[in-house]
């Protein structure tokens, strides 16, 4: 359920746009040990992802947190790309 991108959820159609959502709530759950979204019910959770409502725990460090909101953008369009997965400096210490 907390996989499920805000579009999705809308009612759009599927794009690859949606993966990267996905990815954004497994690195966040990596990262953290639980999921962005708190498990009230099922209508919360929907309502927490098209919202955005992400809390992100002081000891997740700014290259993480930058790179987590990039991937769990409500706005697919604003969302990180590819390349700038790849070349985003939380994955890239040089």
């Amino acid at each position: 359920m907390e996989y499920v991108a805000p579009e999705i959820i809308k009612g759009e159609f599927y794009d690859d746009c949606v993966d990267i959502w996905s990815v954004g709530v497994v690195v966040y759950e990596m990262l953290t040990g639980k999921t962005p979204f708190d498990k009230i019910n099922q209508q919360n959770i929907f309502d927490k992802i098209k919202e955005g409502d992400i809390f992100y725990p002081t000891y997740l460090s700014d290259k993480a947190v930058s790179f987590i909101s990039g991937l769990l953008k409500v706005n697919k369009n604003e969302r990180l790309n590819i390349n700038q997965i790849k070349n985003h400096s939380f994955l890239n210490n040089n």
